[in-house]
């Protein structure tokens, strides 16, 4: 009869097994991720996405720490320089800047100058707050179930380059919840980590750009002049920024940064003179475009135009 209290107790296990399903997935929803609508009328504005900076403390008994920070910067950018949205990414790369070689920490008034020299109408920036994997054993039952809770957290903050003026601040998260039984002796461990808070960084990087979206029609814009030739004007925005031909654009000299020259503080920027306005009659290349001069005089290259 020993076999039978052995098949007995197989056949108990088995049904156990069977009965209780041994990993149970279910992602929290933490709302729409997709952009709020905006005007489409309005110029496109130029933004730079500045590298995250990282704040949290992480768990080593999870493993090695997830490389989140360059999924989520990219698929910032990614969702930033999409051509149906109202903005173009702006790089700094023309001033020997790379990504990664400056980060969030850095001054407000070095984010605002290097947004400037590349041409930027505006910068976000922001910290990843908080990456936690929790786990929590379920009440008593029959089979013992842990419950598993990823969360990801980043605070963000939108900024006018010209102004300095903060547009918007906000905070957001993405959060993951899994149930395993405790039968299988299964953790939540790297790489499966590292995979599921891709998955989860990527999300949270579209629900950033959705939350400031509302705010870019508030945000100004600038265009600059590359050239002077003879009666023609040449621009570096023409039809994907939004232009039309036949809009008249007001040339403005670059702002100026005064300094206390016995303190070396910098007390702020003062804007240039209007010199003149400019039609635009032509597109050409990528996203450039012509405009004649319609009053004034003095342009040159670097000279900075607006929607008069």
């Amino acid at each position: 009869m020993g076999w039978v209290g052995n098949f007995s107790s197989l056949f108990f296990l088995f049904f156990v097994v069977s009965c209780v399903e041994p990993v149970i997935r279910r992602t929290q929803d933490s709302g729409p991720v997709e952009a709020a609508d905006y005007d489409k009328a309005d110029l496109r504005k130029k933004l730079w996405v500045v590298p995250f900076d990282a704040s949290f403390a992480w768990n080593q008994d999870q493993g090695a720490q997830p490389k989140i920070m360059k999924t989520f910067h990219d698929t910032l950018k990614n969702e930033v320089g999409k051509k149906s949205g109202p903005f173009m990414l702006a790089t700094p790369f023309g001033q020997g800047i790379d990504d990664f070689q400056i980060s969030s920490t850095e001054s407000d008034s070095e984010l605002k100058r290097i947004a400037l020299a590349s041409g930027a109408d505006g910068y976000l920036k922001g910290n990843i707050v908080n990456v936690d994997v929790l786990r929590t054993q379920l009440p008593d039952g029959l089979v013992k179930v842990n419950e598993f809770r990823i969360e990801l957290r980043v605070n963000f903050e939108l900024y006018d380059a010209f102004s300095g003026r903060l547009m918007y601040r906000g905070e957001a998260e993405e959060k993951h919840v899994e149930q395993r039984s405790d039968l299988l002796r299964v953790e939540i461990k790297y790489p499966e980590l590292e995979r599921r808070l891709k998955t989860m960084s990527e999300t949270l990087a579209k629900r950033v750009l959705a939350n400031i979206l509302p705010s870019s029609s508030r945000l100004g814009w600038t265009g600059r002049i590359l050239s002077v030739e003879n009666a023609r004007v040449y621009l570096n925005a023409g039809d994907k920024t939004g232009l039309r031909i036949g809009d008249i654009l007001k040339v403005v000299e670059p702002h100026k940064q005064i300094q206390d020259f016995e303190s070396g503080r910098f007390v702020g920027r003062v804007p240039g003179r209007i010199k003149g306005t400019l039609k635009v009659i032509q597109f050409f290349g990528d996203d450039g475009a012509i405009a004649v001069l319609q009053s004034g005089a003095g342009f040159s290259s670097g000279d900075i135009v607006q929607l008069y």
